[in-house]
């Protein structure tokens, strides 16, 4: 039986021959298309293209005959053709050996050879197109891969080369084949090169692989990388088998890697800080020549030896603990102060600053030796400290002068009898009384420009008003709220309100039996406020502080200048006196 669904076209003018061909064939179970003439066959391979196979006869009565007929098919497209004649004569079969056909039956041969003949047809195509198409493949492959492949004789002739010669390096093949392969390697390549070859043609089956420079046809050089097979003996091959490699841009990205690798040594060995990178247990994997030099070693061998691991001679255990904790935590470490006994016993100090990467489980960071700036900020304490007791040494002998000058007041009021006088000795007294409070406080506190307001004044007014000996007739309000103000305009505001509560204990509650004054003194902002009243006998109109006749009023104006304030008195069920200054401006 005939191979199912292949279709034959029968080229036959005699109709009944036609039909009974047909009919037997379709009985084999071919599909039968009839053409009556080579001109109707030509139309027919032209509409169809799924004809597999042509029965062709020779002799077609009028128009072309069935060789002429088949080579005008075969222009169209490619398909086995068998012809079938009554005639075995030598003139009619010549005439099919000028076509390329896949058989000559004569018709009498019976069905039995026409089959055979078909089969062997359709076969021989099937293979010869799949060859075909399989070195249409490797042809396409050969041409678009980035290997060039060659073989060349012992003598280095070269025997083929693949289409793809062209393509990378523009030689074409009929130009390079029967050439020399020494030919187009660089003039300084050359000796190495044929010894290679020389190496590889002594064993059999041996292989190498070299780097050199390839001649391409525009005369511009290739770097290539050549691998060389001794395959002599093999029949498929018989020569050397070459694979050229083109590594071109393999070199241009390797000498860029180059050129960033030393721009990178450069950067860290040149770097004003060490650098390294350390594996997850703090061993050094990689530092630079700074930080070598910073634990004073002269050898890597030196600093591995006796520094390998970071925590080794990481004095201060407290700051260790951080860096390892930050590391674990955060992945990251900023601005670790470390400080380190070296082997020779000096103390050194670095700040230290690192990053964790987990995908590389490694530790890299920066260390800048700190030690000179450490040095410089004990002898700075150092100062600072020495400067602290020499202050409050002056404080301490400002407050005792003070207080010998008030001793000398005091003494001096004793020992007269006129009034007035002995009320002037005690004022300038009192005032020196402040003056000395405030030495006490600055020679006792830790900062020596400023002092808290309520460390101060409450102790102040106690010693004004214990002064008087109406004290018990009279309770102090007050109300002084916590902030700092300088030494210097605390002197001035401590003086004024001396002044000021000196004046209500003399004046303000004569004729009565008790009395209240109210202290208050707060800071919004820049602006510190003073307000004292009291419920006495009030102020009379014609005195203010621009034109008191009274020295302490007179005083207490000039302060208020002094400090750039404002101050007002308000009368009514007594006096209160208002005082307002900016903290903050400049003396």
């Amino acid at each position: 039986m005939g191979e199912d669904g292949k279709i034959i076209l029968l080229v036959e003018d005699q109709a009944p021959i036609a039909l009974n061909e047909k009919k037997t064939l379709e009985g084999c179970g071919y599909e039968v298309i009839v053409s009556p003439s080579g001109e109707h066959a030509l139309e027919t391979v032209r509409h169809h293209s799924s004809i597999d196979l042509i029965l062709m006869d020779i002799n077609l009565g009028r128009g072309i005959d069935g060789t002429e007929a088949a080579r005008r098919i075969l222009g169209i497209r490619e398909i086995p053709i068998v012809f079938i004649s009554g005639y075995t004569d030598p003139r009619t079969v010549e005439k099919t050996e000028s076509v390329a056909s896949y058989g000559y039956v004569v018709k009498s041969a019976g069905m039995a050879v026409l089959e055979a003949a078909i089969k062997t047809a359709l076969s021989l195509f099937g293979s010869k197109r799949a060859i075909k198409e399989s070195d249409i493949k490797q042809k396409e492959m050969l041409t678009n891969i980035s290997d060039v492949i060659g073989i060349f004789d012992k003598n280095g002739i070269l025997e083929y080369v693949s289409p793809n010669i062209e393509k990378w390096y523009g030689w074409r093949q009929d130009e390079i084949i029967g050439t020399s392969s020494l030919s187009r390697v660089h003039p300084d390549d050359q000796e190495s090169i044929m010894e290679a070859l020389q190496t590889v043609l002594k064993t059999e089956n041996s292989e190498l692989t070299r780097t050199y420079r390839q001649r391409c046809r525009d005369g511009s050089y290739k770097n290539v990388e050549v691998t060389a097979k001794n395959l002599i003996t093999d029949p498929m091959v018989g020569g050397i088998l070459l694979t050229y490699h083109d590594i071109t841009y393999r070199m241009q990205l390797e000498e860029a890697l180059k050129k960033s690798e030393e721009r990178y040594r450069f950067i860290v060995d040149n770097a004003p800080i060490g650098i390294f990178q350390q594996n997850k247990d703090s061993e050094y994997l990689f530092f630079n020549e700074v930080e070598m030099k910073a634990f004073e070693c002269r050898t890597k061998e030196e600093f591995l030896k006796y520094y390998g691991d970071i925590t080794q001679r990481w004095e201060d255990v407290a700051s260790l603990e951080a860096y390892k904790a930050s590391l674990m935590t955060k992945k990251y470490v900023r601005n670790i102060e470390r400080k380190v006994l070296l082997r020779n016993g000096k103390e050194k100090w670095f700040l230290v600053s690192a990053n964790f990467d987990a995908s590389t489980s490694t530790i890299s960071g920066v260390t800048v030796d700190i030690t000179e700036r450490k040095l410089n900020e004990e002898k700075i304490n150092k100062l600072l400290k020495e400067k602290e007791i020499i202050l409050k040494e002056v404080h301490h002998r400002i407050k005792n002068n003070i207080s010998t000058i008030r001793s000398i007041l005091s003494l001096q009021a004793s020992m007269i009898e006129e009034p007035q006088a002995i009320s002037v000795l005690n004022d300038a007294g009192g005032r020196l009384q402040g003056m000395m409070l405030l030495y006490d406080k600055l020679y006792q506190s830790s900062g020596f420009t400023s002092i808290l307001v309520e460390e101060y004044l409450p102790d102040l007014i106690r010693q004004i008003v214990e002064n008087f000996p109406s004290k018990t007739k009279v309770r102090i309000d007050t109300d002084i709220r916590d902030f700092e103000l300088d030494s210097k305009k605390l002197q001035c505001l401590a003086i004024i309100m001396n002044e000021l509560l000196t004046n209500i204990m003399k004046y303000a509650f004569i004729g009565k039996n008790d009395g209240i004054i109210k202290v208050s003194v707060s800071s919004k902002g820049p602006t510190v406020s003073l307000i004292i009243q009291d419920n006495g006998v009030g102020m009379p109109d014609h005195i203010d502080f621009e034109k008191s006749p009274g020295f302490g009023l007179m005083l207490v104006d000039s302060l208020t200048k002094q400090l750039k304030g404002n101050i007002a008195i308000e009368r009514g069920n007594g006096t209160r006196v208002i005082l307002e200054f900016d903290r903050f401006a400049y003396l």
